[in-house]
């Protein structure tokens, strides 16, 4: 899809005649890596900065199948994957934030059928992310404690927003939901950084990812998401 050569294939040693999982360019980038840093630049009160990144599909071979339509090995084989891309954009020195995500239907912008993730390197801290990192430590620093811990203690307590649980992962709808039916999933665990995620904590999240998503699809009549 993109023209260009894959930037990894897996399973490890996969050739491109028994690939499951290809690492592709985006052919059509909204980031480049121009193999330097940006430098902010001014425009009267304006500060702005290129848009210097990687932007990356993440495709898996079965033209139909979607993340809840694959088996749960396989959809921990795929955040296994997106853990290891992870891993490698981390020593990008002008990377400052990774995304990853998946639009699926038409409804959400997913102009290609065939399922597939994009990965965005980011020169830069998305605003919500930096409020909630700064709310995070904000909360810490009032009650020497982390919040989000706070969050799944009382959510079990209560136990009317909890989705979906395993041993090591959680599923809720959030207090105060910012649209319907979001979804929250954390691990139980806490390594602040996917990419310091063991094994058992990210094929449990990749389990409860999984099985929201299959609850999504029968009750919801397969939704554009």
């Amino acid at each position: 899809a993109s023209g260009n050569e894959p930037l990894a294939l897996f399973p490890e040693g996969a050739t491109l005649k028994n690939w499951q999982v290809a690492v592709i360019p985006n052919k059509y980038p909204a980031l480049e890596n121009s193999g330097t840093c940006p430098v902010p630049g001014k425009r009267g009160i304006y500060t702005y900065l290129s848009g210097n990144g990687r932007h990356e599909l993440v495709v898996t071979r079965d033209h139909d199948n979607n993340f809840s339509k694959l088996s749960l090995a396989e959809a921990e084989a795929l955040f296994r994957v997106f853990k290891e891309r992870y891993v490698e954009l981390d020593k990008d020195a002008c990377v400052e934030y990774v995304s990853l995500f998946h639009s699926w239907g038409p409804n959400a912008g997913a102009s290609v059928y065939h399922p597939h993730y994009q990965i965005m390197a980011m020169p830069i801290l998305p605003p919500d992310i930096k409020r909630s990192l700064l709310g995070s430590a904000e909360y810490c620093k009032k009650t020497k404690r982390c919040v989000h811990c706070d969050i799944l203690t009382q959510e079990k307590a209560e136990n009317k927003r909890v989705i979906y649980e395993n041993e090591s992962a959680i599923a809720i709808a959030p207090f105060a939901s910012r649209q319907p039916f979001e979804v929250r999933i954390f691990p139980k665990e806490h390594p602040p950084h996917f990419t310091d995620s063991s094994p058992s904590v990210y094929k449990s999240v990749a389990d409860v990812l999984w099985n929201v998503l299959k609850k999504m699809e029968v009750h919801l009549n397969d939704p554009d998401y």
